[in-house]
């Protein structure tokens, strides 16, 4: 019997566990399903969960600016009371997580890179051969979101972007067992952006759209940024985050390392401190 990975429901064993499961599966990742999903989200009506949810997940807030929320996307796409990081710390070369989540840092070898059993290939990922071959050897870093995050997330350094790249795909969930079965993260729709930063080189930031996650927000109309502005959000769900830097760029915390060499993700809130730029 699979061992049954925290956070993973039976419902969401039986979808990709089972024959059956699978073939039911390709109904519920379509855009339509997930577009039906967000309509419901957006009415008056659903802000009626919001005081269940706040209370299941234990979420403060106090951290968050307090309005009149109509809907339950409303408080799901909520803004902070206070920027994650006022002053400008990343001149120093720090890396600061961009957005909540769970952690998970891998090496990128010769362009790909495996969770578990599930091998990803860059050049896949980011719908580009030259611009993988540009990150061959480096390291990715993957975010997962779960509902109960922050789901707003930001530049992680001052910049400019060089390119982006907008790719349709299905909407998997992004749970481990899923990640861990299907190659998700390049069959799901995603949004591909390649920063120039100023400590960290040349930067892939993905977005991938995930199950009940349809709607990627990007804000629109930037070329420049600053030192964690807000790039853009995600709307109702779970959805995964990948920083892509080149071979010898960063370093890493202890923990995220060590954690990551054993296949655990460590849990990391926005503007936590993950690592460093290597000084060569």
């Amino acid at each position: 019997m699979k061992k049954k990975s925290p956070g993973e429901s039976s419902l969401i064993r039986f979808f990709y566990q089972t024959q059956i499961g699978r073939i039911l599966l390709k109904g519920l990742t379509k855009k339509s399903f997930t577009s039906f999903f967000g309509k419901l989200l957006n009415t008056r009506i659903s802000s009626l969960f919001i005081p269940l949810f706040v209370m299941k997940n234990g979420i403060d807030l106090k951290r968050f600016k307090s309005i009149d929320y109509h809907s339950f996307n409303d408080f799901f796409i909520r803004e902070m009371r206070q920027k994650p990081i006022v002053s400008n710390s990343g001149s120093q070369g720090i890396l600061f997580a961009p957005c909540e989540g769970s952690l998970l840092a891998l090496p990128a070898s010769s362009g790909q890179f495996w969770i578990k059993n599930t091998y990803y290939e860059l050049s896949r990922l980011l719908g580009s051969q030259s611009i993988a071959d540009h990150f061959s050897d480096g390291q990715v870093l993957i975010f997962r979101l779960s509902p109960k995050d922050y789901h707003r997330y930001h530049f992680l350094d001052e910049g400019s972007i060089l390119w982006q790249k907008t790719i349709s795909g299905k909407l998997h969930t992004v749970k481990p067992i899923a990640v861990e079965t299907l190659p998700v993260f390049v069959e799901n729709c995603r949004e591909v952006t390649l920063l120039a930063t100023k400590n960290f080189g040349e930067v892939v930031q993905v977005e991938v759209g995930a199950l009940l996650v349809g709607k990627i927000n990007n804000h629109k109309n930037i070329t420049n940024f600053d030192f964690f502005q807000e790039k853009g959000y995600f709307e109702f769900g779970g959805s995964t985050i990948l920083l892509i830097f080149k071979k010898n760029m960063i370093c890493l915390e202890e923990t995220i390392r060590l954690n990551s060499s054993k296949m655990v993700e460590t849990p990391v809130t926005v503007s936590q401190i993950l690592g460093r730029k290597v000084i060569l």
